[in-house]
Formats: C-alpha cells, sequence, structure tokens
C-alpha cells in the first residue's frame, strides 16, 4: 500500500497523510497514537503525536481536554519546520505549514516571528549536523 500512498501523494495533490488514509484507513500520527496508548504510555505524549498534524482541528475540538496544549503547538511546528526543510518528506513537504493558532498558543503570531530567519537558522544547523555526523563515521 506504500507505493499507493506515494502515487495519491503525487498525483492526486494530497499530503501523505490524506493519502495515508485514502490508501489504509488511518494516518501514522493516528497509529502511533495507538501503540503509545498501548504500551499504557502517558495520555499527553499520546495526544500530542495523534494531533500533531492537525493542529487546529485539536484546539477547536478538544482543546479543553488535551493535557498539554503547548506541547503540542511546539510539535506541530517542529514537525512543519522538518518538513519544510524537506526532512524525511516526500513530494508533499511544500504543502505542510505552521498554523497560525499554535503560535498564538505559544504567545505570538507570525508579524512576530521572523520564519525565514528561522528556515536560515534550521538549514545552517542541520548542515552543521551533518558535518558532524561524517566526521563520526
Amino acid at each position: 500500500k506504500y507505493d499507493k500512498m506515494l502515487m495519491l501523494s503525487e498525483t492526486a495533490e494530497v499530503s501523505f497523510i490524506r493519502a495515508e488514509e485514502m490508501a489504509i484507513g488511518y494516518n501514522h500520527a493516528q497509529i502511533g497514537a495507538e501503540i503509545l496508548k498501548y504500551w499504557h504510555f502517558p495520555l499527553v505524549l499520546e495526544e500530542t503525536v495523534r494531533y500533531h498534524h492537525d493542529f487546529l482541528n485539536a484546539y477547536t475540538h478538544y482543546r479543553e481536554s488535551l493535557q498539554d496544549i503547548k506541547l503540542l503547538a511546539i510539535l506541530h511546528l517542529a514537525d512543519a519546520f522538518t518538513m519544510m526543510l524537506g526532512n524525511s518528506v516526500g513530494s508533499d513537504g511544500l504543502m505542510y505549514s505552521i498554523d497560525e493558532k499554535a503560535l498564538e498558543v505559544l504567545g505570538t503570531n507570525s508579524s512576530t516571528v521572523n520564519i525565514d530567519l528561522i528556515m536560515d537558522q534550521l538549514m545552517e544547523l542541520g548542515s552543521e549536523i551533518n558535518s558532524m555526523v561524517k566526521v563520526l563515521k
């Protein structure tokens, strides 16, 4: 089914998350959350994994019951930055974006956060890490 997911994400112009749902009925965030639940990890981790691609939905519908909305916002932003940098991503990397509500939850917004500067710094850090890894090999 992986080939089907790749084909859907490339030809149907849907995110890989949506392609996962179309091909197998679930996405990796849902599966990861169920594994954490099965292994009796804390609920806060299960929720954070489950909703990290769907922050606005979680904020809108589950905000009052979520264990740690700030942790979810941090993971959502980290994931979005990772995807936008092209790490571990297929053809849909540029389909991911930072949810403005996640920035608000963390006490900021897109007019006060320089996303381009953060991306530049992350790319530089990634290059430094890659150089260190090569030395260690």
